[in-house]
């Protein structure tokens, strides 16, 4: 197996779980990638040290998904999450970015 088949094989498979218990939902998501963290510094300057509602409404949209991989939410739900309260916001948006290890479970 090749390194480019071994990174593909790793990025299909890493998807950690999170309870909402405010949501009473269980959402899914993958590590955070280069790519992922380039889109959202472009978007809201230095995303881990200038945190804004905003910018983690976004990275929720970005990173939440079903337990099948795909994405639960678009840019339609970000009236939504912006309306929502920013201790469920940022505890949701801190379990992403905190279950970057493979198969670690977070709760908020």
């Amino acid at each position: 197996m090749t390194l480019l088949d071994k990174l593909r094989e790793r990025a299909s498979h890493n998807l950690s779980k999170i309870y909402v218990e405010e949501w009473d939902e269980t959402i899914y998501t993958t590590p955070l990638t280069c790519g992922e963290m380039t889109k959202l510094q472009k978007k809201h300057g230095d995303f881990f040290t200038k945190q804004t509602g905003e910018a983690m409404a976004d990275l929720i949209i970005l990173k939440a998904l079903d337990a099948d991989g795909n994405r639960m939410m678009t840019s339609e739900h970000k009236p939504l999450l912006m309306r929502e309260r920013i201790t469920v916001i940022t505890s949701v948006a801190w379990a992403i970015v905190g279950s970057q290890t493979e198969g670690e479970e977070a709760k908020n």
